[in-house]
């Protein structure tokens, strides 16, 4: 597989570690409408699912490089074995001792442990690098209508 031109991403907010997570896919499409396209995941098993279902392939660190008028972002994907090793970073920087999550992400020698370090109520980023926002957007689409739909006997 190749990488997207412009890589999917969705943002993470959390709201109470990893047992509540608000899901917003990143960039927009004209077909996609008015459709409410993210939701909420519930928990590491749901996030693992997830993650595993659209394709994460990363976690993205973003650094603003300009201000207005035209702000513009510094993107680094960091690609990560598989969806249980997405998690597992995650679970890291999330530890509350910033000493035990200094040094998480490869290139973070350079940050202090308050910039790798995830509060409560923090946000984080996925990318997917093989997939175009379009794509990316409908399948976090699908994921939570399928689950939305009421389930026959």
């Amino acid at each position: 597989m190749t990488m997207a031109d412009t890589p999917f991403r969705t943002l993470f907010l959390l709201r109470n570690k990893l047992e509540n997570i608000q899901v917003v896919p990143l960039g927009s499409t004209h077909e996609h409408g008015s459709l409410v396209l993210g939701g909420t995941l519930a928990g590491r098993a749901e996030l693992v699912a997830f993650v595993t279902e659209i394709g994460f392939d990363s976690l993205v660190e973003s650094f603003q490089v300009s201000d207005l008028p035209h702000p513009s972002f510094l993107r680094t994907y960091h690609l990560a074995p598989s969806p249980e090793a997405i998690v597992r970073l995650l679970d890291q920087r999330l530890v509350a001792e910033p000493r035990y999550a200094h040094k998480v992400l490869e290139l973070a020698a350079e940050k202090s442990p308050e910039q790798l370090t995830l509060s409560p109520h923090e946000a984080f980023q996925l990318g997917a690098t093989t997939l175009d926002a379009a794509e990316g957007i409908l399948r976090v689409h699908r994921w939570f209508e399928d689950r939305s739909r009421p389930r026959g006997d």
